[in-house]
């Protein structure tokens, strides 16, 4: 179950949106607060009309129970043709499946129990999907935009395209860049251990 509340108002519970399972893992705001994306330990992603207080759609595309969804900022970039075109539906780091060849606005990012990374609209298509680690995904960072970074002996790389970094039980860091939808660099974690 999931309450939308709203401190400002008199009725202080504007909805209640009842749909998932089980436990509901993790939440994010998409489309400028007008949608609410949710995973849940039942393996689905919802994605909620906060201003109907519906649900618009349901989608079941993990293995194991979801628990992070990253959401891109609004018209961020579109994928398809030119420099950000998908590559046979992949994510571009592990096993492809299938995706829609049009031009398509990713709108989020899933990660679940499993080692699967996906890419989806705000519709809930999923447009690209990737065997993102050996073993399940354990957590995805906040998406940075405008970073510059350095990898070992490149010289330091200023890109506009939104950063992400996955962490996984095959104790691998991954660096993605959203825009390719691309793995562009892994670490090793220290010890033997990712938290």
């Amino acid at each position: 179950t999931i309450r939308i509340w709203d401190s400002r108002a008199k009725k202080a519970q504007v909805f209640l949106l009842r749909g998932h399972g089980d436990a509901v893992n993790v939440l994010r705001w998409g489309d400028g607060g007008r949608s609410l994306v949710s995973g849940g330990k039942d393996k689905s992603i919802r994605i909620w009309d906060t201003r109907a207080g519906r649900l618009r759609v349901t989608v079941e595309k993990h293995f194991g129970s979801v628990h992070g969804i990253r959401v891109l900022t609004e018209n961020a970039f579109r994928v398809g043709g030119s420099a950000a075109s998908i590559t046979n539906g992949s994510l571009s780091s592990g096993t492809a499946s299938a995706a829609t060849s049009s031009k398509e606005s990713v709108s989020f990012v899933s990660a679940g129990r499993d080692p699967m990374m996906h890419a989806w609209t705000a519709n809930g298509d999923c447009i690209a999907s990737s065997s993102a680690h050996r073993g399940a995904v354990t957590f995805l960072s906040d998406i940075h935009y405008n970073l510059t970074y350095r990898l070992h002996s490149h010289s330091n790389n200023a890109i506009g395209n939104p950063l992400m970094l996955s962490l996984g039980t095959d104790n691998m860091i991954k660096i993605w860049d959203l825009k390719r939808l691309k793995a562009i660099h892994e670490l090793s974690a220290v010890n033997n251990a990712v938290n």
